[in-house]
């Protein structure tokens, strides 16, 4: 690389830049001093030179004893970002060579000389978990011209502020973000529709950002612009670390705490799961939901052994949430639908917790709303997050509750189906829908969709027919289209009768060229070609061919994925798209992978897959409890559905009863 500013003939450069990667083995006290008051101000550009003559605070530091390290005035580049901590002192990376090592860590960091004497550092990387930043800082001495570790302690964090390479500062949202294709639009860069999108790359030095311009039309946000930018500078503040478990009061005023993941008491098969501020008392198991209501069942402590149980049940009344928020219970009457789930919670105005809370881990999820309009008649979602629980506060019983959803009973006689040229014998369906007929023997037939496994019925408010691999939709008048399978609310799974599937890349979606971009047509399509091959590893896995050869983007959509071995069996190597997986297997070619009919089973649940002939493996079912498709068809119920209020504006009445 070319150094700006460097004078002809100057010879310093090369043991500059030895010093420079050995500067922690031989550093003089009075050289960390130096560098603490030095003028010249940080780097703050991916492009930015500095000349190693002037001693930048926080940056790599250069004994003064040597006079070769500056014999001439040179320049550095520099790529990095700088990390400004919440006391306001700044750091600069620390270079790519050798820094010292404490406990493993490397000094990645150096934060100038504090008044002690004292060199504040930053260790390793700092890492994004649970919706904040954990930055390790340590304060470094020089004993004997060796640096020693002091102390260290993690700063939980938030990065209030991002100065990106295109002079653009963007702000932190410290309400619930935009969700912009699947990924919260957690900083706005000076008007609220142009932001950040996602999570920072820290991989490299220069930490980089995803700047998007979005234009809202209703509830749905779309993608006008996008750029991948260097972050120049970070700045944090500090916050509480964020909770690990739900606590709960009970009616009585008792505190319980999740009482961890170890060895606990147990009784009658139940684990100890939560320690009381009553020593008497223990919460068995986990709390659970019961026509509206919360059963806790709760553990007599004597003599350091569990020696009975009781049952109290209780309305959750309040719930604290991780993002500072409070709701309280609504449920109390007629409860209003949501995208026909009940807004159980209010926390603010037009903004709501919607459906049952996620119990699955030790700490509690909900998701939580924002309303472009009223709750009533018809609330239209702006955005949606899914917040953790720290405390959830109970009551005794209050206000009633729908009945549970009955079993499935028997159901009316469907309607024969004619045998003709459209009736498929494997699975004994027929495709009736003249439009779907048209589609699918226009676009590759049996290959491209596999055979019909239901009728056509209503889902979601649309028209449907389910096939092995895909799911056609007509939506009033418009063309037919297909259902992007892999959508998050409708299969966001990737292990399936022990295959796992590669989940969602998102630095591909980041690169898939944008709709509204100029040349789109040509982009998407050299886009494929980059990133779908016909031979990976040197497996002729063909994807890229199957992709053209079985309707391209409209089948498909775009790859969302690498290819990828199944991590158990290297002869399956898959790849995943919009609307389906490619599933190669050595010696046999490649083909889609049967999600709508894997769908299908999840409607069904285990009991009626069995009956109806369906599969719906172990890990699938295990994985599929919290969806709100899970154990729909309820035949003879009204809709012939479980739970109507969860799947509003469908009618699975005969969807799934072959001839």
């Amino acid at each position: 690389m070319q150094l700006e500013g460097r004078p002809s003939g100057a010879r310093g450069l090369p043991l500059v830049l030895m010093f420079v990667s050995a500067v922690w083995l031989l550093l003089p006290s009075s050289a960390i001093a130096q560098t603490a008051t030095a003028t010249t101000p940080p780097p703050t550009q991916a492009t930015t030179l500095t000349p190693a003559t002037t001693p930048t605070a926080g940056a790599t530091l250069t004994p003064q004893s040597t006079p070769q390290a500056t014999a001439a005035p040179t320049t550095l580049p520099t790529a990095a970002t700088a990390i400004q901590l919440p006391d306001g002192t700044n750091c600069q990376f620390a270079g790519t060579g050798a820094t010292a090592v404490f406990n493993g860590q490397r000094v990645n960091y150096t934060c100038g000389t504090r008044s002690d004497g004292g060199q504040t550092v930053i260790l390793d990387n700092p890492t994004f978990q649970n919706g904040v930043w954990n930055v390790t800082v340590g304060i470094v001495d020089t004993v004997n011209n060796q640096p020693s570790l002091r102390s260290s302690q993690t700063l939980t964090m938030q990065f209030v502020t991002a100065e990106l390479a295109d002079k653009t500062t963007c702000t932190f949202v410290t309400g619930t973000p935009i969700t912009v294709e699947n990924q919260p639009m957690s900083y706005t860069c000076g008007r609220s529709e142009e932001g950040l999108l996602g999570t920072f790359n820290t991989a490299q030095p220069l930490w980089t950002a995803v700047k998007v311009v979005i234009q809202q039309s209703g509830q749905t946000a779309t993608v006008q612009q996008r750029e991948t930018l260097g972050i120049t500078k970070a700045v944090g503040a500090e916050v509480a670390p964020a909770m690990q478990a739900t606590s709960f009061t009970l009616p009585d005023g008792t505190n319980c705490q999740f009482a961890g993941t170890g060895v606990t008491l147990s009784f009658n098969g139940q684990r100890a799961n939560y320690t009381c501020s009553n020593p008497a008392m223990v919460i068995l198991g986990t709390p659970t939901l019961q026509n509206g209501i919360w059963n806790v069942t709760i553990g007599n402590v004597s003599g350091g052994t569990i020696t009975s149980s009781t049952n109290v049940q209780m309305t959750i009344m309040t719930v604290a949430l991780l993002d500072g928020s409070s709701c309280t219970y609504s449920a109390t009457g007629a409860q209003t639908l949501v995208e026909g789930q009940p807004m159980n919670y209010t926390c603010e105005p037009l903004t709501a917790l919607i459906g049952d809370f996620n119990t699955s881990q030790s700490l509690w999820t909900a998701q939580k709303v924002v309303l472009s309009s009223g709750p009533s008649p018809s609330p239209v979602v702006q955005s949606r997050s899914t917040v953790g629980i720290g405390t959830a506060t109970g009551v005794p019983p209050v206000g009633t509750s729908p009945a549970p959803s009955p079993a499935p009973g028997p159901g009316q006689v469907a309607p024969a189906q004619p045998r003709d040229d459209r009736y498929f014998n494997e699975t004994n369906f027929r495709i009736a829908n003249d439009s779907f007929w048209n589609f699918f023997n226009s676009r590759g037939g049996v290959e491209t969709f596999g055979f019909p496994v239901s009728r056509q019925f209503g889902f979601l408010g649309c028209p449907v027919q389910m096939f092995q691999r895909l799911i056609m939709q007509q939506c009033e008048t418009g063309p037919v289209g297909l259902i992007n399978m892999l959508d998050p609310d409708i299969f966001p799974y990737t292990v399936v009768n022990t295959s796992v599937f590669p989940g969602p890349d998102d630095a591909i979606k980041n690169s898939t060229p944008s709709v509204n971009s100029p040349n789109y047509d040509t982009a998407i399509i050299e886009f494929v070609q980059q990133v779908v091959p016909n031979t990976w590893n040197g497996a002729p896995v063909n994807f890229q061919s199957t992709f053209f050869s079985t309707g391209g983007l409209e089948i498909w959509g775009a790859p969302i994925s690498n290819p990828a071995y199944d991590p158990g069996n290297r002869d399956f190597i898959y790849q995943r798209f919009q609307r389906g997986i490619m599933h190669y297997t050595t010696g046999q070619g490649t083909r889609g992978v049967l999600l709508a009919d894997y769908f299908k089973a999840i409607m069904l649940g285990p009991g009626l897959s069995q009956k109806y002939g369906a599969s719906l493996p172990a890990d699938l079912n295990a994985e599929a409890r919290d969806s709100r498709f899970y154990t729909q068809y309820c035949p003879g119920m009204n809709l012939w559905l479980c739970r109507p209020q969860d799947m509003s504006g469908s009618d699975l009445v005969y969807a799934f009863e072959p001839n």
